[in-house]
């Protein structure tokens, strides 16, 4: 900048022009220093969890509500935003809420992150707090805007907005009110698909007009916030795969398919849990970069000989096909972290509809300890889905000993059409559609035995999920390594956490609807 420049902006800003640089670099060190922290805290806990066998030792340390980081950071930012009030000169803080919002960008980019650089934390936990930072960042741009144009109407400069560098602030703007305005859960459940283009267009076109907006310069925030998009991308470049779905298994009458892709997909070894990423378009076709990839379950566990891994689709608007070419993610690690296969003594699982993708691979991966090490864990999977045809699954998958409850009579089931649904993002892709349902008295049984394990199928309504989960639970007295899984739609993992907390259990759900 030269001489000339410099007093020009000091004779057309005054002194504060520069006030508020600090203010986005201290915002920046903090979220770099709560990355940091909770790497750490992650890190000892694990290994204290692994010394003493206990997944509550120092529990504390980072099982933080979603709430309190959520306020806290927001109470971070308000002392930042109002720190060294300048009444008078109030526009130093208009400037200030743009400022931390881009500076806030970085740690929202990093929590976006597939699969997360914290590889030992929860990805669900962190995709949560990303969409909160996201919230704040757009309630602060908008702020930033609305104050500004206020500020020139009263004044009688409104003129100002459609200078070309301020107009880029008001493009930013429009896009933050529609972008804030679809990004609750009944709007953008419409269609996922629309929502996720949006989101990634207005992404791109706020990291670059901010760049050209902002004065000051915001240079280093817009490098680092570009170089965590390129390490985004090239990541998913790298590791993709073209493959062709050949294997798909379907009854009619069910609304869920099995797919069956190569085990060469994955690594040796995996636990169970882990998941893969589906998108119909290859890496050069735009879509593949603004449209999301579909995320399902793998549904086998490593210790199954056979050339294939078993996937539990649900039928929707995103349908695969067979013979059609797929670029496929092929890895993402289980959410459930080595210390629980390890030390868990007490386990389980409830599974509803397509849930059973997750169930199934750790009732099977306890199974077999039980079974081959003589292990004494006390299992229990319970497989809640509405429709009788989606039995043949248990026989796709060579499934056995699990309790199995058809929630919707055959009588309703002709009368009941199956829907498109919704689509199937972020790990969630169950209707809660046997939530209505209570607990009936008339149930038939089947049994099938194999070894010590009998599946056991009930038709009728919703049981109690408290009776049945209370015959599993009660059979051991420590919490710490007692728990309870739950793999469905919103309101089931509720209730299950509901449960857990009464029961005084350790609590691990994934959600399985929109």
């Amino acid at each position: 900048m030269t001489k000339q420049t410099a007093q020009t902006l000091l004779a057309r800003h005054g002194d504060h022009h520069y006030a508020n640089i600090k203010y986005g670099y201290a915002l920046l060190f903090m979220s770099a220093l709560y990355v940091v922290f909770r790497y750490a805290a992650l890190s000892y806990y694990h290994k204290c969890w692994s010394r003493s066998g206990r997944s509550t030792t120092k529990q504390g340390l980072v099982n933080v509500p979603l709430a309190y980081t959520v306020s806290i950071l927001s109470v971070v930012l308000l002392i930042l935003e109002f720190f060294n009030l300048h009444i008078e000169e109030f526009s130093i803080h208009l400037k200030r809420f743009g400022r931390l919002a881009y500076a806030l960008t970085p740690l929202d980019l990093f929590l976006a992150l597939r699969p997360s650089p914290l590889s030992i934390d929860n990805y669900l936990d962190t995709l949560r707090l990303h969409k909160w930072v996201s919230r704040v960042i757009l309630v602060f741009g908008i702020c930033h805007s609305v104050g500004f144009l206020l500020r020139w109407l009263v004044l009688g400069t409104f003129s100002k907005t459609w200078r070309l560098l301020n107009f880029y602030g008001f493009v930013m703007f429009v896009l933050f009110d529609v972008l804030l305005g679809v990004n609750w859960q009944r709007i953008r459940s419409i269609n996922y698909t629309y929502f996720i283009a949006f989101h990634n267009l207005v992404m791109y076109t706020y990291l670059i007009l901010t760049q050209l907006h902002a004065r000051p310069g915001v240079t280093l925030l817009f490098v680092l916030n570009v170089a965590l998009v390129l390490y985004q991308h090239g990541y998913r470049l790298f590791t993709t795969k073209s493959v062709t779905v050949d294997k798909i298994s379907e009854k009619s009458g069910s609304a869920l398919q099995v797919v069956k892709l190569p085990r060469a997909l994955l690594p040796a070894q995996f636990l169970p849990g882990c998941h893969l990423r589906i998108t119909p378009y290859a890496v050069y076709n735009p879509c593949f970069w603004l449209l999301p990839s579909h995320p399902y379950t793998v549904a086998s566990i490593q210790e199954e000989r056979s050339q294939y891994v078993s996937l539990v689709v649900k039928k929707n608007r995103f349908a695969l096909e067979p013979y059609r070419r797929y670029s496929l993610q092929p890895f993402f690690k289980s959410s459930l972290s080595l210390n629980f296969f390890q030390t868990a003594e007490s386990v389980t699982i409830v599974s509803g509809g397509s849930g059973i993708s997750l169930g199934l691979p750790l009732f099977n991966y306890f199974k077999r300890k039980i079974q081959h090490e003589k292990k004494d864990i006390k299992l229990l999977c319970v497989w809640l889905t509405p429709n009788v045809g989606d039995l043949f699954i248990l026989e796709q998958l060579e499934a056995a000993g699990l309790e199995v409850y058809v929630t919707r009579s055959s009588h309703e089931e002709e009368a009941i059409e199956i829907s498109e649904g919704l689509e199937a993002f972020e790990l969630q892709s169950l209707d809660d559609d046997f939530q209505t349902y209570e607990e009936s008295s008339q149930v038939t049984q089947s049994t099938e035995i194999t070894d010590e394990f009998a599946t056991v199928v009930k038709h009728g309504r919703r049981p109690s999920l408290e009776k049945i989960i209370a015959k599993n639970v009660n059979r051991t007295i420590d919490y710490a390594n007692k728990w309870i899984v739950s793999c469905g739609p919103t309101q089931l993992n509720k209730d299950c956490q509901h449960l857990a907390e009464k029961l005084k259990c350790q609590f691990f759900g994934e959600e399985y609807a929109m």
